[in-house]
């Protein structure tokens, strides 16, 4: 069976999700962190955050859905990506 990836990063977490390429349907779904991610406000108004924090729950979830799921990489055909932060 093979699947494509979905990751959405958003400012609390991220959720990656597999989807089944044949029929659409959804395998499973991981958030990580558990707890919401932290924010830095340097100033009023401002919202910062590290891209290294989202690249290593990014990869922490995949790995999470792969063991879960009996996925292995090859498995996966296509990587989708969305995120809409602070618009």
């Amino acid at each position: 069976m093979n699947y494509y990836l979905g990751l959405d990063i958003g400012s609390s977490s991220i959720k990656a999700a597999l989807v089944e390429t044949e029929t659409g349907e959804n395998l499973g779904v991981v958030q990580e962190p558990k707890e919401e991610m932290g924010m830095y406000a340097q100033k009023n108004g401002w919202a910062e955050q590290n891209p290294n924090d989202w690249w290593q729950h990014i990869c922490t979830a995949i790995k999470r859905l792969k063991k879960e799921y009996n996925v292995n990489r090859t498995q996966i055909k296509g990587i989708g990506i969305s995120y809409q932060m602070h618009g």
